[in-house]
């Protein structure tokens, strides 16, 4: 059986620096906006009032299945 692979940023308040800049540098009103490396589809939540559609990509099947998750929740 293949293990699950989890991935955790641990620098947390580093993470809330990034996420936070992130959004301050997109502009409101996007028609799209493309996350690659979206891991669970933090950054795509964090903006998603900041566009009509956003994407993410992520190879990681465990990771695509939380990010649908978050999404469906959030």
């Amino acid at each position: 059986m293949r293990e699950k692979t989890r991935i955790f940023q641990l620098n947390t308040k580093q993470a809330i620096n990034l996420y936070h800049t992130v959004k301050d540098l997109v502009p409101d009103n996007q028609n799209f906006i493309f996350e690659a490396y979206s891991g669970v589809g933090a950054i795509s939540l964090l903006l998603k009032d900041k566009a009509k559609e956003i994407v993410g990509v992520e190879v990681i099947a465990d990771a695509v299945n939380n990010a649908n998750l978050n999404a469906k929740n959030n």
